[in-house]
């Protein structure tokens, strides 16, 4: 029995053609979390941007761009809840985000509030969303791929002679317009 692959969809076993039994490929949306499954990538876990005839792009929530080329059906597969959540409390650790720090939530109902970092993270796959706090009171610091702004600690003024010559040498070589928002950025 002579069996010849003729290209990726037909075979001909002595001289009669078949058509090859395809594969069933994955299914993916455009938005889902994959992760990679290529043992030199395994950190790689991005959202779905663009799905193709063979391949998807994905985007890196890191830096909100399309940054990882043609990922293959066969080289991803779906994100765990939980492999999603630790990634994005890894990114939101790498961000800044942790105990203390102040910024404005995104969340739909309180957009721009500032709040105080504290508690735990948890991650809402259902509509993509986390959040940062105690169990009495959450707030949001990333929603469907856009993060919370982190608002910078207010410097304190100088108080020694060392100090003093710092804040000049800062002031002299500001990156502001003025000296008020230069000021902006120290206690009152």
């Amino acid at each position: 029995m002579e069996t010849i692959i003729i290209d990726d969809k037909t075979v001909s076993v002595n001289g009669v053609e078949y058509l090859r039994k395809e594969e069933p490929k994955p299914v993916f949306k455009v938005g889902q979390w994959v992760i990679a499954i290529n043992e030199n990538r395994s950190d790689c876990i991005f959202k779905i941007s663009k799905i193709y005839s063979t391949y998807v792009n994905g985007s890196d929530i890191k830096q909100n761009e399309d940054n990882y080329s043609k990922w293959t059906f066969n080289s991803i597969r779906l994100a765990t809840h939980s492999e999603i959540e630790q990634h994005l409390i890894k990114v939101a650790k790498e961000k800044g985000f942790k105990e203390g720090v102040k910024y404005s939530t995104i969340c739909f109902y309180e957009h721009g509030s500032i709040h105080k970092g504290r508690g735990k993270y948890e991650y809402h796959e259902s509509d993509d969303y986390m959040d940062m706090g105690t169990d009495t009171f959450r707030a949001t610091i990333y929603k469907q791929g856009k993060w919370a702004e982190i608002i910078p600690e207010k410097k304190k003024l100088p108080k020694t002679k060392a100090e003093f010559n710092t804040f000049l040498g800062l002031w002299a070589n500001r990156h502001t317009k003025t000296t008020d928002e230069f000021l902006d950025n120290y206690e009152d």
